[in-house]
């Protein structure tokens, strides 16, 4: 069913199977824009849209969980 699948629409698929990075990857680079929104000035509304961006790329993929180091070498 699947090579069926494949066969009628190849993209489509391909796009199934990768869209969890696709996801985790708008995410991370949303938290790295949110961050540099929050450095320039220190509220708690900014804080807490990069919170919630960082754990919305954590639900879409675990591996995101380096994004603190990434941030603490972009100060």
């Amino acid at each position: 069913m699947l090579a069926a699948l494949f066969a009628v629409h190849p993209q489509h698929v391909a796009w199934i199977a990768e869209r969890k990075d696709v996801l985790s990857a708008f995410f991370f680079l949303y938290a790295m824009a949110a961050y540099l929104w929050y450095n320039e000035r220190r509220t708690a509304g900014r804080y807490g849209l990069l919170s919630i961006a960082f754990l919305f790329a954590l639900m879409a993929k675990p591996m995101v969980v380096t994004l603190p180091f990434v941030l603490l070498l972009m100060d």
